[in-house]
């Protein structure tokens, strides 16, 4: 290749358009392969499934349902766009049941890259970029059919938006500008709940005071967002109350009541986690601090101080509240990501990066921590192969293809920062860490994973049960195998309609936990004939036929 075209290349792989299709297409190798496996089932996951695959049977799309009954956790907004998809698609599948997380991981991905351009720089917004994609948080519920990664992916559409009304002079365009951006805020708690709201207010507040000098929109701007969120979510609200009366009321007591502390944890829990589940990024954690406090002590606030107040702000937000899951931070992770991509650029760049004490980015918080971390993965990619040979009966040779390069990776990183070179040591460190979050998940589900009992039990349930014959749940709660049946099921809340539906004419199958069998045979004098029992995760099924 000559000169010319060498320098072409770099030209366009330079370009904004080039660096969006690159962290598109990484998405796509990260989030998409394996996103309809059914052996690695996270919590919840085939109840939101379910929810959204009642909502495209029956219609109703303003109440979810979840067997038969309502469901008053979340808003519908993520039910809506799944049940859309299966109508769409035809198919009711896990595959399209994630398929709205995985694409909003890609576009979170993007987002944080457009936001990094315009707080930080190229270099900044490209390293929070694959820091966030490549954090075990976000790799795990990307693929995962939940709430709260399309939440995020508004809620940072959201404040870019917001962001861009910011920069624009008043009128009309930063009026459609803020607009929009509520919009998206609206549609946002809809989606998991009104706390998102909060996020939101907590980005816009160091947003204008960055670009405005002030702590607040104007007023105008205040009172047009508190219009679009009564429009959007009263408007919902009130569809919701009107088809099931007494509604709000079970949503509104879960939310402010039971939902605020029904999963406590001592105060420190997400201090400790978010370090965690975004390692081995959570190292630079000191660095990234004492880079954004001298910052601000020396340069005073600007744009480049919104990320971190912002996750400062959440953080404390959600500490203060009794309920706490590893989950709840996914909202959080792009400003942390944002504000460690803003130190690892400073310290690539400044002094610090040869070994001294940089303008901005100390060097013990930076060299340190990045051959800790290259070492690490130089150690887990040579014992890589050995720990897959002792967990799995298969795949040494796909491990090794996978740990061999890795090791390789964290070698040449720790040679280059040897020689003073951490823009290339770091950028190793990235390479690596991109290898590890393309590969790992297709392998452990192709070798290491295995189908729970429940997965097992409704490929069995699928096949004993014939197409278009009666089928009646009582008191069995599984969500998993529903999801599978993809069928009209009567789900039978007392012992009066479960008997209505025995004594019909025909033949009857019955899906029961198995210590309710002697009851459902008093019910009905019809003779009931067991085909099938399984364990479940919470206890044993049974399968009843009612005989003609």
């Amino acid at each position: 290749m000559s000169h010319g075209s060498a320098r072409m290349l770099i030209r366009l792989c330079g370009r904004p358009a080039a660096h969006v299709a690159a962290l598109a297409l990484y998405g796509a190798l990260a989030f998409l392969p394996r996103l309809g496996q059914e052996v690695d089932l996270a919590n919840r996951e085939a109840r939101h499934a379910e929810i959204a695959r009642e909502m495209a049977a029956s219609g109703n799309c303003l109440v979810p349902m979840l067997c038969g009954e309502v469901y008053r956790d979340k808003g519908p907004l993520f039910n809506w766009t799944v049940a859309l998809l299966f109508r769409l698609t035809g198919r009711v599948d896990y595959f399209v049941a994630r398929l709205p997380s995985a694409l909003s991981a890609i576009a979170v991905l993007v987002g944080v890259y457009l936001l990094g351009r315009r707080w930080l720089s190229t270099r900044a917004a490209l390293l929070a970029a694959v820091l966030w994609g490549t954090s075990p948080l976000v790799m795990n519920w990307a693929r995962c059919c939940r709430t709260d990664m399309l939440m995020s992916c508004l809620l940072l559409f959201a404040v870019l938006l917001a962001d861009l009304a910011a920069t624009a002079g008043p009128g009309g365009r930063r009026a459609a500008l803020w607009l929009a951006a509520s919009v998206l805020a609206g549609l946002a708690a809809l989606s998991k709940g009104p706390h998102a709201l909060l996020f939101f207010a907590i980005a816009a507040v160091p947003i204008w005071r960055a670009r405005q000098g002030r702590w607040a929109p104007p007023v105008p701007l205040i009172l047009l967002a508190l219009g679009v969120f009564a429009a959007l979510i009263g408007g919902w609200a009130l569809a919701a109350e009107l088809s099931h009366p007494g509604y709000l009321a079970l949503l509104t007591g879960h939310q402010f009541g039971e939902g605020l502390s029904q999963h406590s944890a001592p105060p420190y829990y997400y201090f400790v986690h978010v370090l965690l589940h975004t390692a081995p990024w959570g190292l630079f954690a000191a660095g990234a601090g004492y880079w954004a406090v001298r910052r601000w002590r020396r340069g005073g606030f600007d744009a480049t101080l919104v990320p971190p107040i912002a996750f400062a702000a959440m953080l404390l937000l959600h500490t203060l509240v009794t309920n706490k899951r590893i989950h709840y931070l996914l909202p959080a992770i792009p400003w942390w990501a944002l504000w460690l991509g803003g130190f690892l650029a400073e310290a690539t760049r400044s002094p610090a990066a040869d070994g001294k004490d940089g303008e901005n980015a100390p060097a013990w918080a930076f060299r340190w921590p990045l051959a800790l971390i290259l070492a690490g993965l130089l150690v887990a990619g040579l014992a890589g192969p050995f720990a897959w040979a002792k967990r799995a009966e298969s795949g040494v040779i796909a491990a090794a293809a996978v740990c061999v390069p890795l090791a390789a990776l964290a070698a040449w990183g720790l040679a280059a920062l040897v020689r003073r070179r951490a823009a290339r040591a770091l950028a190793l460190l990235c390479a690596a860490c991109v290898l590890a979050s393309v590969s790992w998940f297709p392998l452990w589900i192709r070798y290491v994973a295995k189908p729970s009992r429940d997965v097992l039990a409704a490929r069995e349930l699928v096949r004993a049960i014939p197409p278009g014959a009666p089928l009646a749940a009582y008191g069995l709660e599984d969500e998993h195998l529903y999801f599978k049946l993809n069928r009209a099921v009567l789900f039978a809340r007392t012992p009066e309609e479960l008997k209505a539906f025995l004594d019909a004419p025909g033949p009857r199958y019955l899906v029961t936990k198995a210590d309710q069998a002697a009851e459902v045979r008093c019910l009905t004098a019809r003779p009931l004939r067991q085909l099938l029992a399984w364990e479940t995760q919470y206890h044993p099924g049974i399968l009843l036929l009612a005989e003609p």
